[in-house]
């Protein structure tokens, strides 16, 4: 019996990306995109003046999707992982 959970402690090890590494990287896109909100949020009367709405607005489009992508790639990452963890339960 402890060879097969240490067999499966292993092959988790090896299989599972550093989550906590994945979280700062989720952390820092999440603070980009916060930051460029609250970018538009303060610069709103010159961003109307120059007419830069557009140009914001891809920004944090561009901020928005890479958060996304991140977090569905932990997603897909761990419902992959799920049953392996079942399995020898």
């Amino acid at each position: 019996m402890f060879i097969n959970y240490y067999g499966t402690v292993t092959i988790l090890r090896a299989v599972t990306p550093a989550f906590g590494r994945l979280a700062a990287i989720e952390a820092r896109l999440e603070g980009e995109y916060r930051a460029g909100m609250g970018r538009v949020g303060r610069e709103a009367e010159e961003v109307a003046f120059y007419d830069g709405g557009s140009r914001e607005r891809d920004i944090l489009t561009t901020l928005y999707l890479k958060l996304i992508k991140h977090v569905n790639s932990i997603y897909r990452v761990c419902s992959s992982l799920l049953p392996c963890n079942y399995f020898w339960c």
